[in-house]
């Protein structure tokens, strides 16, 4: 079987703990609302058994609609583009980390000596390490500062990402720790920022329909990469350093850029918070 094996071996524990999840765990009972101290009025009951006969009525089409229609914010479409440049950062130097480090005469094995634990570790700690800053450090101060993360954990580790890039390894591949640590901040932070976009009930729905978004632009955006690596090969580049300028510009500078539409999503938050306190102002005066 050769190299398929990696891929069996890596498979067979998701599939093995995914049947045990499947006979083992129940789903708890929703609630169908929130309890009252108290007996219920027949008024309350026919608005609770009415809410709930409407939740029931809603169509597949109207569920996805309800799902989609937060999308329809600047700042979530910003959260959207910003996230997709940044994830397609990761793809694109996964889809090239073999190929770069084996054009500048790394062998197989030197290669999995550092990269087969380097991004598990280095990317592991960083998603954690985001998901306590976001949670606990800047929970008090809201969802500005959890935007700010955003900002400066891809502007810090942008540099870092380019060092594996300009560095003679074995520095290369030690200033891929940081890169990843750092970089890889964003995805908890990330996903927290789009939970506290959109209602309550759709939480779970516009979780997934955010990372189909970022996965399908971040995913191709490696279908790019041969036409910049040609055009630096026609002012004369050989292949070596036009893939790695081609890699300079989807790896630290998709980071960098990352960063920037990052800013651009908290200008635009700002500017919808503003927006809507102006317009309760209103309202509260015209009422008054």
């Amino acid at each position: 079987m050769g190299w398929r094996w990696v891929f069996f071996i890596a498979g067979m524990p998701g599939i093995l703990l995914g049947l045990v999840i499947f006979f083992t765990v129940r789903e708890p009972e929703r609630a169908k609302g929130v309890q009252s101290a108290g007996p219920k009025s027949a008024a309350q009951e026919e608005e609770e058994a009415a809410a709930q006969l409407a939740e029931d009525s809603i169509t597949r089409t109207q569920r996805l609609l309800n799902i989609i229609r937060p999308f329809y914010r600047p700042t979530l479409w910003m959260l959207c583009i910003a996230g997709s440049i940044r994830n397609a950062a990761g793809y694109v130097w996964g889809y090239n980390t073999q190929p770069y480090f084996q054009s500048i005469g790394q062998t197989p094995e030197q290669i999995a000596t550092y990269m087969s634990w380097i991004p598990l570790v280095g990317g592991s700690f960083g998603a954690a390490f985001g998901g306590f800053i976001s949670d606990r450090v800047v929970k008090k101060q809201g969802l500005s500062a959890r935007i700010w993360v955003l900002i400066i954990s891809q502007l810090v580790a942008a540099p870092f990402a380019a060092g594996a890039l300009f560095l003679p390894t074995p520095w290369a591949y030690i200033s891929l720790i940081p890169a990843n640590i750092i970089g890889e901040m964003w995805v908890g932070v990330c996903l927290t920022v789009v939970i506290e976009l959109v209602p309550t009930k759709v939480r779970t729905g516009a979780v997934a329909f955010y990372l189909f978004i970022i996965s399908n632009i971040g995913g191709n955006m490696q279908l790019i990469l041969p036409p910049i690596q040609n055009s630096f090969k026609s002012y004369g580049y050989d292949s070596i350093d036009s893939l790695r300028a081609a890699l300079y510009i989807l790896y630290p500078g998709e980071f960098a850029l990352g960063s920037v539409l990052f800013f651009v999503t908290l200008v635009v938050y700002k500017i919808e918070k503003k927006a809507k306190k102006d317009d309760d102002a209103y309202q509260v005066l015209v009422n008054d």
